[in-house]
């Protein structure tokens, strides 16, 4: 008779995210410990094996995710400095989609900007489809001249066009995200914050804040 599955415990998904701003950003959680089979039954004695939080595909999606989200702002703003006609975050909309790469890695897609926008309004951006299939799609980032960190009517609407297609092709939708940027000008100097969507979001309700320092698992 074969032992039970082992099964890991103690470990809460949610990426390198805070609901709370008073509170600071979660960091890697240590190797969890977990006992083969159910020999810790049989003989407590018995040292327990480690999993790594990386080593757990849901876990490693998600913080893979917000660390490919946070390198698009240095993306967005690095491209908007290279088409040098001073539009900025603030003024024009950027942004790309976040693709499954190879080593279990997710990446950014082509960084695209919208048409110039008028200050204080949200215009829209063309993301640049190259290269991206139903199969490797993870999500999508872009940002919000308007300081409304929530997705727009029209971003929510291509969120769930891309839901529904990859469903119908037997693709799992929890680990496939919007993240949507602002700059904040509340606080001096002005940052620029990274708000996650997933499926079971609100839409209307602002969603989680990303690390602007998340890093990716270990390759």
């Amino acid at each position: 008779m074969s032992n039970p599955p082992t099964t890991v415990e103690g470990i809460t998904i949610t990426g390198q995210r805070r609901s709370d701003s008073t509170q600071p950003f979660p960091v890697m959680p240590p190797p969890i410990p977990v006992m083969p089979g159910d020999v810790a039954v049989i003989d407590p004695d018995v040292e327990p094996q480690y999993v790594e939080p990386c080593d757990i595909p849901a876990f490693r999606d998600r913080w893979n995710a917000d660390a490919a989200a946070a390198s698009a702002v240095e993306a967005f703003l690095d491209h908007a400095e290279s088409i040098g006609d001073g539009r900025t975050l603030s003024n024009r909309e950027f942004g790309a989609f976040l693709l499954r790469g190879a080593g279990n890695t997710i990446i950014l897609g082509n960084v695209s900007h919208g048409a110039p926008v008028v200050p204080g309004q949200v215009s829209n951006v063309v993301l640049d489809h190259t290269g991206v299939t139903y199969q490797n799609w993870m999500g999508d980032i872009h940002n919000h001249p308007s300081g409304d960190g929530r997705p727009s009517d029209e971003d929510w609407r291509v969120y769930e066009d891309f839901l529904v297609a990859v469903s119908k092709l037997g693709i799992p939708t929890h680990d496939k995200f919007m993240y949507v940027v602002i700059q904040d000008a509340s606080v001096n100097p002005p940052v620029h914050r990274i708000y996650v969507y997933s499926e079971d979001s609100d839409r209307n309700e602002i969603g989680e804040e990303v690390n602007p320092d998340a890093s990716p698992c270990p390759l």
